[in-house]
């Protein structure tokens, strides 16, 4: 942007910076995925952002408290509605413009734009999908020699990889065909930016009263007992010990919970071993959405499952009994760890990349 025209956003109040985009090609290139990359991260955390997602969702009927709900249903509608909020349009001139999701969105005060080129369209997507909890991937396309290169976005829907792309009128889980692709993981290092690692967000505070009535004072812990038949209820907190066989890269906390958002309403998702002859042992905890029994399927092995138990009030002068079925995280862990380790589990294959034109 033009130096007067920073100096007018910024008496309006908007943040706007500006650095020469020079250098080779590819730098170039870096620089505009690191600034994309930095723009997602703040958009995935942007309550309006995320309300502008919620509020998609209410109109078409997304409650993930049915059971039904699943990230391809969410990302689908997202797309759906995005498409019919924004428009498409060049960059200015001698400009490589890469706005936040909320400026796209028109959620900021004096700054409504109602649209942008690829990479401003593919922050927003990638913004609202990362706000709701969907895993997001920046796909930089190249079709040849003095052809003019495109990014879009790719959401994990649970099972797979799809395109999502907010330039185009293609369906999800549709692209452009191009000579190569190359896959950036917004929270991954790139360029200036390190990784992005866990972080915790409160929005708002308690009122007195509340903290008057006890509400955010310690409370005395629940235990976890052992559930032998695999059953899990509706609305009650697990903590299941698995074993995972993905590609090594697809192991991370957010694609995980990703796995496990349509049965559950995961809180954490966490390693507790190497990867040992492609499978890798994982503690995941949050509440049953649906109820029914834990199956086996290809890429996932039920190894341990514990059911939270809310502590009574102890009477006065006493503490909380204790029993041999009583356990802690820590026990989940160790057997999804002996069973990953323990030499006689030959179950599944490493999922093959099915993310068409990867490299």
């Amino acid at each position: 942007m033009f130096a007067p025209g920073l100096e007018s956003m910024h008496a309006a109040g908007i943040p706007a910076t500006s650095r020469p985009y020079s250098g080779s090609n590819a730098q170039q290139i870096r620089m505009s995925l690191e600034a994309m990359s930095a723009a997602m991260r703040q958009g995935a955390i942007d309550a309006s952002v995320r309300g502008w997602a919620l509020d998609c969702f209410k109109r078409w009927g997304l409650d993930g408290r049915d059971g039904r709900t699943t990230p391809f249903k969410q990302a689908a509608a997202l797309l759906e509605d995005f498409r019919a909020a924004t428009v498409y349009a060049p960059d200015p001139y001698g400009v490589e413009l890469v706005p936040a999701a909320g400026a796209t969105l028109c959620l900021r005060p004096n700054l409504c734009l109602n649209g942008d080129d690829c990479d401003g369209l593919t922050v927003a997507y990638g913004s609202l999908c990362l706000s709701v909890g969907i895993p997001v991937q920046i796909v930089k396309q190249s079709f040849g020699v003095d052809a003019q290169e495109h990014v879009l976005c790719a959401i994990f829907d649970g099972g797979e990889w799809r395109y999502a792309d907010p330039s185009t009128n293609l369906p999800l889980g549709s692209a452009l065909g191009a000579a190569d692709e190359v896959w950036i993981d917004p929270m991954g290092p790139i360029g200036q930016l390190p990784e992005e690692g866990p972080r915790i967000v409160t929005l708002g505070r308690p009122s007195r009263g509340l903290v008057r009535r006890g509400i955010g004072q310690t409370a005395a812990a629940s235990t976890w007992t052992l559930v032998t038949d695999g059953s899990v209820i509706a609305g009650k907190r697990y903590r299941v010990g698995v074993l995972l066989s993905y590609p090594p890269s697809f192991l991370n906390p957010d694609a995980v919970k990703g796995v496990f958002s349509q049965q559950w309403q995961v809180e954490s998702a966490a390693a507790t071993g190497d990867v040992t002859g492609g499978i890798q042992s994982w503690v995941i905890q949050g509440i049953a959405r649906v109820t029914g029994t834990l199956t086996d399927s290809q890429y996932i092995k039920n190894v341990a499952l514990a059911v939270e138990v809310p502590p009574a009030p102890p009477a006065p002068g006493t503490t909380p009994p204790s029993g041999p079925n009583q356990i802690d995280a820590s026990t989940i862990a160790t057997a999804a760890v002996v069973a990953a380790i323990g030499g006689g589990i030959v179950w599944g294959l490493m999922m093959r990349k099915r993310r068409r034109g990867r490299r």
